[in-house]
């Protein structure tokens, strides 16, 4: 996503929105039509999207009688949001989706499965050091979180969520799962995937991610420079796995890298 320190930057504003749609997978709310709702300021904020009428979309380039339908009917499916949907969907910083899902957890077990007009209130009496204790997180995203959560700007954001409709979905939390319990740290570079993407494998499995080595974790996934973390892990005798050993746990399949070096000629 885009950054810009002019918090008026339009290249920022349109990029904002393109990015919370794309996320939220609304049906025919691609780039296009986000730039016409910009052109006739139509929409300020993501949750002018679910303010939009009839009435409104007619006015839009190619938009007849079925595409304002669909289009409508696409919002109002998606009016129940998840909590770690629209942390994601709103593009905080340092807060991808696995964050996401992880502050999200902590929200519900923290503070019951409140109504969305009940939370930041609620969630701003959690105290910063709640938010760093938060399995998988870590201090520095924490305290940007913490901060965005304090914002005047959340706030408006809040509220036109709430004037517009949107209600919080709490979906059924997973269980089980081959990982089932364990706590993981990962840390290092990986060939095959990403950090977040090592992070989503483990969660869907059942697994725990933990920002720190400690006593309280069970196995360390570690990559190339794995630095401080791994001699730690070593000295408290903790398991550690590297990329294949969790593929090989979990059954997952890595296509063979291609050879760059073969030629035909």
């Amino acid at each position: 996503m885009a950054r810009c320190h002019n918090k008026d930057c339009p290249a920022k504003h349109r990029e904002s929105l393109i990015y919370f749609a794309k996320n939220l997978k609304i049906d025919g709310l691609g780039e296009k039509t986000i730039d016409a709702l910009l052109e006739l300021e139509l929409v300020h904020s993501p949750a002018d999207f679910w303010k939009l009428t009839q009435w409104d979309l007619v006015q839009l380039p190619g938009f007849k009688f079925k595409k304002v339908e669909n289009l409508l009917m696409a919002l109002e499916e998606r009016k129940n949001l998840s909590l770690s949907e629209i942390f994601t969907g709103l593009g905080i910083r340092l807060i991808g989706s696995e964050n996401s899902k992880m502050l999200a957890n902590f929200f519900r077990h923290r503070l019951g499965e409140v109504a969305l007009i009940e939370f930041l209130g609620k969630a701003r009496e959690v105290e910063l050091e709640e938010l760093q204790n938060v399995d998988g997180v870590g201090e520095k995203v924490a305290e940007y979180f913490y901060n965005w959560l304090h914002s005047e700007s959340t706030e408006k954001i809040w509220v036109s969520f709430a004037e517009s409709g949107i209600s919080l979905d709490w979906p059924e939390e997973k269980s089980g799962g081959k990982l089932n319990g364990t706590k993981f740290v990962i840390t290092g570079s990986f060939e095959n995937f990403s950090r977040d993407e090592l992070k989503k494998i483990v969660t869907d499995n059942g697994g725990k991610i933990l920002s720190a080595i400690s006593r309280n974790c069970d196995v360390l996934l570690a990559g190339e420079k794995a630095g401080s973390k791994l001699k730690k892990a070593e000295e408290l005798e903790i398991k550690i796995w590297d990329e294949q050993k969790i593929c090989d746990e979990l059954d997952i399949k890595v296509s063979a890298p291609q050879d760059d070096n073969l030629s035909l000629f």
